[in-house]
C-alpha cells in the first residue's frame, strides 16, 4: 500500500542496488560496498517477502533477538 511505500523511502534508497538471497548468501562474490551487517536490506520487497514470510515493515518491528534470529535461519547474519 501506499502509506507503507512511503514509509520505506528512508529505509530502502533507489539509488542502492538489490540482491537475491542465494546472492547474498555468497559474500566472496559480493561487491564490497554491500554493507555485510544489513544484508536483508538489499532484497527487493518481493524477495524479502519470499524469503522471511513477512512484509518488511512488519519485520522491523520484531523486536532485535528476533530479527536476527531470522537472518541467521536464512543465512543473511
Amino acid at each position: 500500500s501506499q502509506p507503507e511505500q512511503d514509509a520505506l523511502k528512508p529505509l530502502i534508497s533507489d539509488k542502492e542496488p538489490t540482491y537475491t538471497c542465494a546472492q547474498l548468501q555468497d559474500r566472496d562474490t559480493l561487491p564490497a560496498t554491500v554493507d555485510r551487517t544489513r544484508l536483508d536490506s538489499y532484497l527487493s520487497e518481493e524477495e524479502f517477502e519470499q524469503v522471511f514470510k513477512v512484509r518488511r515493515l512488519q519485520f522491523l518491528g520484531w523486536p532485535e533477538w528476533k530479527q536476527n534470529e531470522q537472518r541467521k535461519l536464512h543465512k543473511l547474519f
